[in-house]
Order: structure tokens, then sequence, then C-alpha cells
């Protein structure tokens, strides 16, 4: 019966300088991690806007109507000359602004040649 118990004192003996051991690692780690140096990563985030030569026109409201989404503003048709222009047509810009602050702006339609007087947004 005495070597039974000096088995089982041994073994708890091991067990707890394991423990001991393992506790004392993971608080080396924590302490040897506290000077490391990190990278950390940053989004970039990039806009892109097209070449005034590559401008559509975005939609027709009704179609056939005269008034044209264009940069995500509408645009009216002053004149009947641009009333056949559609979507996709690529157009340029030859007075006013693209994005609306004017009070005229003349496009010039690149696919099919003609030219349009329009009124900008209010």
């Amino acid at each position: 019966m005495l070597k039974h118990r000096r088995k089982t004192t041994t073994a708890s003996s091991i067990l707890s300088s394991l423990l001991l051991m393992g506790s004392l690692t993971a608080s080396a780690q924590t302490a040897l991690a506290d000077g490391l140096r990190v990278r950390h990563r940053h989004a970039v985030i990039r806009h892109y806007q097209l070449p005034p030569e590559r401008h559509v026109i975005e939609g027709v409201r009704p179609p056939g109507s005269g008034v044209f989404l264009i940069n995500g503003r509408y645009f009216a048709a002053t004149t009947p000359a641009c009333m056949r222009w559609v979507p996709g047509d690529r157009i340029s810009l030859l007075a006013g602004d693209w994005h609306g602050a004017c009070e005229i702006a003349v496009f010039r339609n690149l696919r099919r040649g003609g030219t349009c007087t329009m009124w900008c947004p209010s």
C-alpha cells in the first residue's frame, strides 16, 4: 500500500510541475508579445472618373420626351433636335456643367453627330 501512495504522489508532483511550467511559458509569451510591432492594413479607396469623351446618356424619361439622365441629373431639351437620342449614346459637353450647375448646357452626340441645348436642373 505504501508503494501505491508513492506513485500517486510522484504522478501528482509531475503533473503539478508540468502545469507550473506551462503557466510560466504562457506568461512569458505574453510579455514577449508586448514589444512586437504589428503591421496594420489600411483600406485604399480609389474613385475613378471617366474622361469627358466617355460620358453617355444614362436614360430618357419617358422615352422620346427630351428629358435625359446624364451623370445622375436630369436635363430637359429646349429644341426637338435631340428627341431621337437614346440611352447609351456617347456625348460630350460643349458648354455648361456636367453636374447641372448651370442654366443652359450644350451637348454633342458623338454617335449621331448632332448638338442639343438643354436646361440644367434647378
